[in-house]
């Protein structure tokens, strides 16, 4: 027998988790961090950031904005994550990413990629 066990670890309609990950809604242009992903990347608020794609994979990048021409973060009104709205930004990564929502949360890898000299997480493209 090979089981498959259904739990609060593994099943996302119970609670919120903490998984890092981003959540894009082209709608209003709204790009929100969960938790786990300002942990991660090390967010505060007031901070900026900024995405960058692979032009040869159209893989997306987050990182931080070190020279301040970033989207800065603000608290999320109706969470505890940070976020901030930038439309075009929103589009283009639902679109790379062949969204079929309005609304879609990718999680972040764990690991920072560095082969650019700068530190950034790659957007995975799983829609959660």
């Amino acid at each position: 027998m090979e089981l498959e066990r259904l739990n609060r670890t593994n099943c996302r309609s119970y609670g919120k988790t903490d998984q890092p990950s981003i959540t894009v809604t082209t709608k209003n242009g709204v790009i929100g961090f969960s938790k786990g992903a300002i942990e991660l990347i090390g967010l505060k608020l007031g901070d900026q950031v900024e995405f960058a794609i692979d032009k040869k994979d159209k893989s997306v990048f987050v990182l931080k904005s070190l020279k301040k021409e970033g989207f800065e973060i603000r608290e999320h009104k109706s969470s505890k994550g940070f976020c901030f709205n930038n439309t075009v930004s929103a589009k283009r990564i639902n679109e790379l990413y062949a969204a079929e929502k309005q609304n879609v949360r990718y999680p972040l890898s764990l690991s920072p990629n560095n082969e650019t000299g700068e530190t950034m997480w790659l957007i995975i493209n799983k829609q959660l």
